[in-house]
C-alpha cells in the first residue's frame, strides 16, 4: 500500500509539473505576442526619384508605380484599363489612374504643407480625380486630354493644368508643396514633394520627386 501511494504521489507530480510547464509557456507567448504587438510602426523612408518626360506629344506618359518604387511599361492602348500605375508624367502635366485617365480609384491632393513633417495624416477628403482640360501640345496650341488639375503650378489660374510653368513670371518650377496620391487601388497613399524640373544640364522635362510610401 505504501508503495502504491508512493507512485501515486509521483505520477500526479509529474502532472502537475507538466501542467505548471505549459502555463509558464503559454503564458511566454502571450508576452512575447502582446510585446510585439506592442512595438511601434517604423515610418518609411523617403525616396527620390527622377522621371525624364521630355515628349510634348498628349499620348506619350511616363508610368510610375508606389509600390514598385520604379517606372513602369504600360501599353498605351491599354492605358486606362491598366492597375499597375499610379502616376504619370508628360513634358508639361500630371496623371492619375482615376477619372478620365484610368480605371482606378486614385487622386491627387495638394496639402498647402512644404514639409513631409507637417503631413501626418490621410486626409478623409477633398483628392482630385482626373478630368478632361486645356493641354498644351506645342506654344499656343491647346487640346482637351486627361490630366490631373491638383498639381497646378501657383500664380498661373488662367491655365490651371500647367504643371511646371508660370506663365506670368516666365518662370519654369515645380509646385512644391507636399501631394498625397492615392493609389490605383484605392486603398493605398503615399506623400510627395517636387524637388525640381530641370536636369542638372537645365533641361526642362526631368522632374525629380521626393516620396514616402506607404503613408498612413
Amino acid at each position: 500500500m505504501k508503495t502504491s501511494n508512493f507512485k501515486f504521489s509521483v505520477s500526479g507530480l509529474k502532472q502537475i509539473m507538466v501542467l505548471v510547464t505549459l502555463c509558464l509557456l503559454s503564458s511566454g507567448f502571450i508576452a512575447c505576442s502582446d510585446d510585439e504587438k506592442e512595438e511601434p510602426e517604423v515610418p518609411a523612408e523617403a525616396k527620390s526619384f527622377t522621371v525624364h518626360a521630355t515628349s510634348t506629344n498628349p499620348d506619350d506618359w511616363c508610368y510610375f508605380s508606389f509600390e514598385k518604387g520604379d517606372s513602369v511599361v504600360i501599353d498605351k492602348a491599354n492605358a486606362a484599363k491598366d492597375q499597375t500605375w499610379d502616376i504619370a508624367f508628360q513634358r508639361f502635366y500630371v496623371r492619375t489612374n482615376s477619372g478620365t485617365s484610368g480605371n482606378g480609384q486614385g487622386g491627387a491632393l495638394d496639402t498647402k504643407q512644404t514639409t513631409f513633417d507637417a503631413v501626418t495624416t490621410v486626409p478623409t477628403s477633398g483628392f482630385i480625380a482626373d478630368s478632361k482640360e486645356k493641354m498644351m501640345l506645342i506654344m499656343s496650341k491647346f487640346e482637351e486630354h486627361s490630366l490631373n488639375t491638383a498639381f497646378q503650378a501657383p500664380g498661373y489660374e488662367e491655365y490651371y493644368s500647367w504643371t511646371w510653368y508660370n506663365y506670368m513670371i516666365n518662370t519654369w518650377f515645380p509646385n512644391n508643396n507636399v501631394f498625397i496620391i492615392r493609389t490605383a487601388d484605392g486603398k493605398h497613399y503615399a506623400k510627395l514633394i517636387f524637388k525640381q524640373y530641370k536636369d542638372d544640364k537645365g533641361d526642362s522635362g526631368h522632374p525629380t520627386f521626393e516620396y514616402v510610401y506607404p503613408f498612413k
